[in-house]
């Protein structure tokens, strides 16, 4: 016998037609389905998005496709960039290792990456930078992963996003 028809047996705290009325077993049903609810509220807010380290790896190529950052905070409709139609493709590699490359090459440049990446909080963090005594640059910022989905990659650096396909 649980503790509360305990209590009702021995103090007849309620009575057996409140308990038959089904009353009861409707509040008990509700405050169930409240616990379910927030239990499954707290599941899904709880969930992470970090990206897996390792989704990143492999060769990405450079669609062309950017979105500008207004001073709203919203972001401009995908577009194509120009310049890019002027110069060689644009892939990117990340290595199992950590190394990374642009175009087969050392990744790293003056201000913007380095030739060595690590993953972390959805961020790619940039080291090994390239020395470049003459230019003065500000401290690199980490690349955003904004979704690694379906074969696609989108990165943000320095308020511009840009789009990525995976070359196989």
């Amino acid at each position: 016998m649980t503790g509360f028809w305990k209590l009702e047996k021995k103090y007849g705290l309620y009575s057996n037609v409140f308990r038959e009325s089904g009353v009861f077993m409707e509040m008990k049903f509700k405050i169930m389905k409240l616990q379910t609810l927030f239990i499954s509220i707290l599941l899904i807010a709880c969930q992470s998005n970090d990206i897996n380290p390792s989704d990143i790896i492999g060769k990405w190529g450079f669609t062309g496709l950017i979105q500008y950052q207004n001073s709203d905070g919203n972001w401009t409709a995908w577009r194509v960039n120009q310049t890019f139609l002027k110069e060689p493709p644009l892939i990117y590699q990340f290595t199992n290792d950590g190394i990374f490359l642009k175009n087969g090459y050392a990744g790293a440049d003056c201000c913007n990456s380095g030739n060595k990446y690590r993953v972390a909080n959805n961020e790619i963090i940039f080291s090994d930078f390239l020395a470049c005594p003459t230019v003065k640059c500000g401290k690199p910022q980490n690349w955003i992963i904004i979704e690694i989905k379906n074969d696609t990659l989108i990165l943000e650096k320095y308020s511009v996003r840009s789009k990525y396909v995976q070359i196989k």
